[in-house]
């Protein structure tokens, strides 16, 4: 081979695993920024899924506040929030403990707010399974099913109140008994292992994608590091045949015209 082509060889192998390790960092990159991607969604998943059940536990607290007190307080919160549930009115950004400390103390000036959207859209667009979507459909029908036994009691609350306050008390525990009793505790408890099963399911799809993604990160860096080690052996290769094909024949030929340059100048004497 000649020099030109062993350099040839050489700089081409270089060039050839630079581009690999070039694919392989691009992919790692690529796979980490999935990784971060697949934490982010299954955050704003659980927060959404966290916002529907508090949601839906404020609407019990405040029927059943309403009803036993009789506070008009608590059922304008009541209808608020359901406006917000079902996407009639603006949705504060976090609709979570913040939000009513807030409205609390400051009133609606200080809330974020956003456009208006019902769970049942947010959850359509947040990218959930099929398993997971079956479970929030019946999340949602559950929560209907709740919501319409609340507004039977708060509307005939509303229409028939007593005279006295002793009827008053009466008719309060008598309403307020439709809140806690059997059908309605069964929705609520089919309610709560709806979404402690959906909780699980989205940990076991996240927790199943992480390490997915960390599989895969493992192998372009076992791939970078081979490569890495490829190179070095090509640079160790490359100087022995450099040495052996360059170098030393040319150490030679100098050697050789040093000498005839020599034998060249004793001619020349005689």
């Amino acid at each position: 081979m000649t020099i030109k082509g062993i350099f040839r060889a050489v700089f081409g192998t270089f060039l050839i695993f630079l581009l690999l390790l070039a694919i392989l960092a691009v992919g790692l990159s690529f796979s980490q920024q999935q990784l971060q991607g697949s934490q982010i969604r299954k955050d704003e998943a659980l927060r959404l899924l966290q916002e529907m059940q508090d949601s839906r536990d404020y609407l019990t607290q405040f029927s059943r506040v309403y009803v036993f007190r009789g506070n008009e307080r608590f059922y304008q919160l009541y209808q608020s929030l359901l406006d917000i549930i079902e996407g009639r009115k603006a949705r504060p950004v976090y609709l979570d403990e913040s939000y009513w400390d807030t409205l609390a103390d400051s009133g609606m000036n200080k809330v974020r707010m956003r456009p208006a959207v019902s769970f049942e859209t947010l959850a359509k667009e947040a990218g959930f399974t099929a398993e997971e979507s079956d479970l929030i459909s019946k999340i949602l029908e559950t929560g209907r099913a709740m919501t319409q036994i609340e507004q039977e009691v708060l509307n005939t609350f509303r229409e028939s109140r007593a005279e006295t306050q002793e009827n008053q008390t009466k008719q309060s525990f008598a309403l307020a008994s439709e809140l806690t009793g059997n059908d309605y505790l069964a929705l609520q408890l089919g309610f709560k292992q709806h979404f402690a099963r959906l909780f699980a399911l989205i940990n076991e799809r996240a927790e199943a994608e992480m390490m997915a993604t960390e599989a895969s990160n493992w192998y372009y860096l076992y791939g970078i590091l081979g490569i890495i080690l490829f190179l070095c052996l090509n640079v160790l290769v490359a100087y022995r045949v450099i040495v052996a094909r360059v170098i030393v024949p040319i150490a030679y030929l100098k050697q050789q015209t040093n000498s005839l340059e020599k034998d060249f100048d004793r001619l020349v004497q005689v």
